[in-house]
C-alpha cells in the first residue's frame, strides 16, 4: 500500500505504524521513498505491506498511526481507511 506524505520540515529517516484503530500493535516498517521540496513543503511516497497491518483491520473504516521520533518525543498522523473487504 502507497501513501503520500507532506511535511512543512524534513520527512523523518524512519517511520513505523505502531497504532491500528486505536489498540497499540508491534511496529510495523513503513518504507520511504527519497523526498522533494516544493514550495517549502517535503514529499515523498511511503510504502507498507498491506498483509501485517490488514490482520488488525475491521470490516469498514480503520484508522492507523504513522508515527516516527523526533526530539525524544513520539510523533504521529493519523490515516483514516475504508476497507471493503
Amino acid at each position: 500500500m502507497h501513501i503520500k506524505l507532506t511535511k512543512t520540515s524534513p520527512l523523518p529517516t524512519a517511520l513505523v505504524i505502531d497504532s491500528v484503530n486505536g489498540q497499540t500493535v508491534s511496529p510495523i516498517p513503513v518504507t520511504i521513498t527519497p523526498a522533494t521540496e516544493a514550495e517549502g513543503n517535503f514529499e515523498s511516497i511511503a510504502e507498507v505491506k498491506l498483509k501485517p497491518l490488514a490482520v488488525h483491520f475491521q470490516k469498514g473504516i480503520n484508522r492507523f498511526e504513522i508515527a516516527y521520533t523526533e526530539d525524544g518525543s513520539r510523533k504521529a498522523s493519523e490515516v483514516v481507511l475504508d476497507v471493503q473487504m
